[in-house]
């Protein structure tokens, strides 16, 4: 689209090159270049969105995800409900329900009202981010990025969608529902058409809820739908396909998948095979989509679902899980499909009242790791088993204590806890003694700030089995063998743990300049020595999400064998992971390393991004 016939749609729409914002974003334009000169409205419009467009250009994932959390942040202070805002009426409401459900007038204490307020906002902040990640994602950089602003400033001024009457409430401060739900292949059709009436100056209408919830009608699902049955075929559209076909075969069926609108069908099959499996109607004629596999080069790139989310439904995951076998990188989706599958068997175990055993309740709690599912988030069924669920009886279950030992709320804490559900943090007193210090470390879950603790104190503790935080400069664990949670240990300068052998979470050493952990084995979440300039891990073997090593001119990790994210030493003149066999995307720099000085696998080089 050429001619900012977008800039000129918004300042059409909201006159928008009067606004403040814009006027800021000039004067910082004419302070940067010197110009004199002032720019058009359509211009000025262009000006001001280029700074969003710049976060979602930027190279790094760190920094691009920083600027979009940014964004949030933002977002959230401005239109996110307001614990004063929740209304009266809601709480009438909930006892209204209470009534109607045979439980007699209740009486809400200001305790729970304030729980019921952090869930409202929770619930606002999640929806919301769904439409901020979809709109920032890779699979919508060619949109535009002023169709991208409009979605949004439409999102959100909207709440609930009435089915009844095919509108969408208005959102005002006290409005205390989430925002819209998402819908993919809805909203894709409404870029689509705005695109294309836009820069054919061919305009119907300007209003995002009319033909948003036209889209959602239009997409609704047919009544011969039946995800009961499985049987049906695989069907393939390779590269450069007509979309035409494929867009077709998903209209009337609700699959939720963007690849339902033309343009963006046409996106992926540039360069992309697409194999749709579709299951058999009532007439036993294979036309119900219920899968997409999408790959490039025999290699999955995502694999998406009818469910919600996107996710698959429980009834076709071994269908999928079939077809996988055929890629190359078919292990990667291993865990996805062992967890779909092992969920679906909780589900229905659930529904029959059945117990489950104390393997399937750390899976369900995610106690060892994060359960994995296809979709563009988790999959639901995890949250609504865990809400039919006793959640003392549960923990108790799995960490064989008894149910009063198990508390969610730090004013609870006494001799007898050993399971902490809740967020707060609990500062340890300076003058606390060995034997207190030692009943805090076999507390699950809590998480505790020790920054006050002394270095003796410090030093006899041998395993810790919730979370640690320190912001003292320097950090000295000279017996701590384990962390069952998180270490965080941001403010550090220097960090010493020679004996440390496990995190169970994330491991943040950010501000560290020296990294020297030589019997750490593991960490099952983030590795952070973003500031260490020599970082040597020889006994370490997995780490459970990105390891962030980039200021280190020297790498030294020979038993290392698994990153399950990026590994980032772009700093790096020497780079020793000998074992290295599993790991997305390894960052080094061309400038400052030579090939001879890079000793990993041969198949791992594949992996290998160099920055210029």
């Amino acid at each position: 689209m050429s001619g900012y016939q977008g800039e000129k749609f918004l300042k059409k729409k909201y006159n928008l090159d009067k606004s403040e914002p814009i006027n800021q974003a000039v004067k910082r334009y004419k302070l940067k270049t010197g110009s004199k000169k002032t720019p058009s409205p359509e211009q000025k419009i262009s000006l001001y969105l280029k700074r969003f467009e710049d976060i979602l250009k930027r190279k790094e994932p760190r920094n691009r995800e920083q600027g979009i959390q940014a964004l949030k942040k933002m977002l959230y202070k401005t239109y996110i409900i307001k614990p004063e805002n929740v209304p009266e009426s809601y709480f009438d409401n909930q006892r209204r329900l209470a009534r109607e459900q045979g439980l007699g007038d209740i009486e809400i204490s200001e305790k729970q009202e304030r729980e019921a307020i952090d869930i409202i906002i929770q619930n606002q902040k999640q929806s919301l981010d769904l439409w901020i990640d979809y709109l920032t994602s890779p699979e919508n950089d060619s949109r535009p990025i002023w169709i991208k602003y409009w979605v949004l400033r439409n999102v959100l001024k909207l709440s609930d969608y009435n089915r009844e009457n095919k509108v969408f409430y208005k959102r005002e401060k006290n409005t205390v529902s989430p925002f819209p739900e998402l819908n993919y292949e809805a909203l894709a059709f409404v870029m689509d058409k705005i695109e294309t009436q836009v820069s054919e100056n061919q305009l119907e209408t300007e209003s995002f809820a009319k033909l948003y919830a036209a889209a959602i009608e239009s997409t609704r699902p047919t009544k011969e739908t039946d995800l009961d049955k499985i049987k049906g075929k695989w069907v393939y559209y390779p590269p450069k396909t007509d979309p035409t076909k494929l867009t077709k075969s998903l209209q009337g069926y609700n699959t939720n998948w963007c690849i339902a609108s033309p343009a963006t069908a046409k996106a992926y099959l540039d360069n992309n095979d697409i194999y749709i499996y579709y299951s058999n109607n009532k007439q036993n004629q294979p036309l119900v989509p219920r899968a997409a596999i999408v790959a490039r080069n025999n290699q999955i790139i995502e694999i998406r679902g009818v469910s919600l989310h996107q996710n698959l439904d429980p009834d076709i995951i071994d269908v999928v899980k079939e077809k996988m076998s055929q890629f190359t990188n078919s292990q990667d989706y291993e865990k996805k499909s062992h967890d779909m599958t092992l969920l679906t068997k909780i589900e229905k175990k659930v529904k029959q009242n059945e117990d489950l055993t104390r393997e399937e309740l750390i899976f369900l709690y995610e106690i060892d790791e994060e359960i994995h599912s296809f979709g563009q988030a988790k999959d639901p069924r995890i949250q609504q088993i865990k809400n039919k669920r006793n959640i003392f009886q549960d923990y108790a279950l799995i960490y064989n204590v008894e149910p009063k030992q198990v508390i969610d709320q730090l004013a609870n804490l006494n001799k007898e806890t050993r399971v902490y559900l809740g967020k707060e943090i609990y500062f340890v007193s300076p003058d606390i003694s060995f034997e207190e210090i030692e009943r805090l470390s076999n507390i699950v879950g809590l998480q505790s700030d020790l920054s006050k603790v002394s270095k003796d104190i410090k030093n006899k503790i041998t395993s810790w089995k919730g979370s640690i935080i320190d912001k003292n400069n320097n950090i000295i664990y000279n017996n701590l063998q384990s962390v069952g949670g998180h270490l965080d240990a941001t403010s550090a300068t220097s960090f010493e743990a020679d004996n440390l052998q496990s995190v169970r979470w994330n491991l943040d050493a950010r501000s560290a300049t020296s990294f020297v952990a030589n019997n750490l084995q593991s960490v099952g979440g983030h590795l952070d020595a973003t500031s260490a300039t020599s970082f040597v891990a020889n006994n370490l073997q997995t780490v459970g999400w990105n390891l962030d090593a980039r200021s280190a001119t020297s790498f030294v990790a020979n038993n290392l064998q698994t990153v399950e994210g990026n590994l980032d030493a772009r700093s790096a003149t020497s780079f020793k992971a000998n074992n290295l066999t599993k790991v997305e995307r390894i960052y080094l720099s061309k400038s400052r390393i030579k090939k001879q000085d890079i000793f990993i696998p041969e198949e791992t080089k594949l992996k290998i991004k160099y920055y210029e």
